[in-house]
């Protein structure tokens, strides 16, 4: 159900092959803004790259690491509706999905505890099929 207009994805193998099974999945292909400097980013780092983004685009993907990509998540977000915070916190493993919204009109304005929490989804828990007993 995801549908970014654009994505930034680290130059690392896995996140290439990450992105790619997303975009087989959801059987199209987004923009891409391969960056070396998103291996390795902090939070801020991060934070700048969205805040650099054309607002040609309504959404945005990053496809990168922890502990930036974490961090990025605990430093948006204000609300939390969910309350999924707390699993934020503890764990955010390989292949996760975060997904966070903001009422701002230009990705310059997004900052800190300014984002609404709206989904963590991890592919070993809420991604993998339920098998019955």
């Amino acid at each position: 159900k995801i549908n970014p207009s654009y994505i930034y994805c680290s130059t690392s193998e896995r996140t290439r092959e990450t992105l790619a099974i997303v975009q087989q999945t959801a059987a199209t292909e987004w923009p891409v803004h391969y960056d070396v400097q998103l291996y390795g980013a902090s939070a801020h780092q991060l934070l700048k790259t969205l805040q650099n983004t054309d607002n040609s685009y309504d959404s945005v993907m990053v496809v990168g690491h922890n502990p930036g990509l974490e961090g990025l998540a605990k430093t948006l977000t204000a609300t939390d509706k969910f309350n999924l915070l707390p699993s934020i916190q503890h764990k955010v493993p390989t292949g996760s999905l975060i997904t966070l919204s903001f009422k701002v009109d230009t990705f310059s304005k997004v900052c800190k505890k300014e984002g609404y929490l709206e989904s963590f989804l991890r592919p070993k828990i809420e991604l993998e099929p339920k098998t019955s007993d």
